[in-house]
């Protein structure tokens, strides 16, 4: 999994357990950011998402 997918899969878990949001918007979210992430890599906003952390952090 790359680093990208990892921040995801953190992100979703933080909110199953910490907020515990219902499964529907845990899918929901997860589904609109993944949705988000493809229009980034296609239209190369942000270039490839290896650079992305660097870009990010400017």
């Amino acid at each position: 999994m790359d680093n990208q997918g990892m921040v995801l899969a953190d992100f979703l878990s933080y909110l199953k357990k910490e907020r515990r949001f219902s499964v529907h918007t845990v899918e929901a979210y997860e589904l609109d950011l993944n949705r988000f992430i493809l229009f980034i890599i296609y239209t190369d906003v942000m270039g490839p998402p290896s650079d992305w952390d660097e870009k990010v952090e400017s």
